[in-house]
């Protein structure tokens, strides 16, 4: 979720050339929840590849590019390996993952992982709440820049 507010928020506020990728400690899939949520706050996420972890793009625009989601570790060749500033969101992977080689600039904004709520009748709300949480963020960060 932080991958793709991020990437609007950049866009939002005209920094065209600003990428945003999104890397964890394990590769797992792009949770039904998660995309139940993005979904609900006004994007369109489209499943491009059916694999065990699918590939995903999310619109929020007719006329930007999509944003390409989908599970991966941090260090995955999708993702940039030099020249990038890292942003951690949750106090977990921030522990597991100490030095991420070649990164400019390490950012640690910590976010309670969603998941705690998983398969508990809180599950939409908590994932919803973060999301917000993590684009009213996003959005405050690249209004600074």
């Amino acid at each position: 979720m932080a991958q793709i507010w991020a990437q609007i928020a950049a866009h939002h506020y005209g920094f065209s050339n600003v990428n945003c990728y999104s890397g964890g400690t394990e590769t797992t899939a792009f949770f039904p929840s998660a995309i139940k949520t993005l979904e609900k706050q006004g994007l369109t996420i489209i499943k491009i590849m059916e694999t065990e972890n699918p590939i995903y793009i999310a619109k929020y625009d007719n006329t930007s590019p999509p944003i390409v989601s989908f599970s991966k570790e941090y260090n995955h060749s999708f993702n940039p390996q030099k020249k990038f500033a890292v942003i951690m969101t949750c106090n977990q992977a921030d522990l597991s993952c100490p030095l991420i080689p070649n990164t400019e600039k390490r950012i640690s904004i910590q976010y309670s992982d969603p998941k705690s709520a998983d398969e508990t009748s809180k599950e939409l709300k908590e994932y919803h709440d973060i999301s917000a949480q993590i684009c009213r963020e996003m959005f405050f960060v690249f209004s600074r820049i």
